[in-house]
């Protein structure tokens, strides 16, 4: 008999706790306001460029705040749905925001709480459905690297001054189909009805 994988559970554990996950329409609502504030950004682009860039902050940040929510959604389910006798102690601490310490008796433990990034949350479950690297795919991996250079540049302006320069529809586009797609790579188009935009 073949061992139950984390994406053997995933479509089981969806389907049980269905009701339960209010994130899924969370989901898709900032999917679909990412692409819907780009939509907006291009309206005004060429009749006031502060409104356009407005909206072209709020799209990126809409979809990243939308693939940061599926993968915590992933992570709800995966904790509450382990696969057996498959995790150990640092795939449970992940998937619950937990570090792993030595303790003083000398075995290992998970105990207190660790924020890992979204990264390594995106590499750890594209590993445990596909069991390849995310990274292998290297035009979306690339893309979506640069969508955060991108989204981090507005998040976090260096020298306390931001940089308007880059912000274009045509960057911003970019980055929030970069967005969709990693978040595609983790099954997310099965489920979704959201429009993807146009570059």
């Amino acid at each position: 008999m073949r061992r139950q994988t984390f994406k053997d559970i995933l479509p089981e554990a969806r389907q049980e706790i269905e009701e339960a996950l209010s994130e899924k329409n969370l989901i898709i609502h900032l999917f679909e306001d990412a692409t819907y504030f780009l939509e907006t950004a291009q309206k005004y682009e060429r009749t006031n460029v502060l409104i356009s860039r407005r909206y072209i902050r709020v799209a990126v940040i809409s979809a990243f705040a939308g693939l940061e929510a599926l993968v915590n959604t992933l992570c709800e389910i995966a904790a509450d749905h382990p696969p057996p006798q498959e995790w150990g102690l640092p795939e449970q601490a992940l998937v619950g925001e937990s570090r792993v310490e030595l303790s003083k008796e000398g075995y290992f433990r998970i105990r207190g709480k660790r924020i890992y990034s979204l990264e390594d949350k995106l590499k750890f479950f594209h590993w445990c459905l596909y069991g390849v690297p995310i990274s292998d795919d290297k035009m979306v991996w690339t893309a979506f690297l640069q969508a955060k250079t991108f989204r981090n540049k507005i998040v976090h302006p260096s020298q306390r001054k931001i940089s308007y320069s880059g912000q274009t529809i045509k960057a911003a586009s970019v980055c929030v189909v970069a967005v969709l797609r990693v978040a595609q790579k983790l099954g997310w188009s099965d489920q979704a009805n959201h429009k993807t935009p146009t570059k």
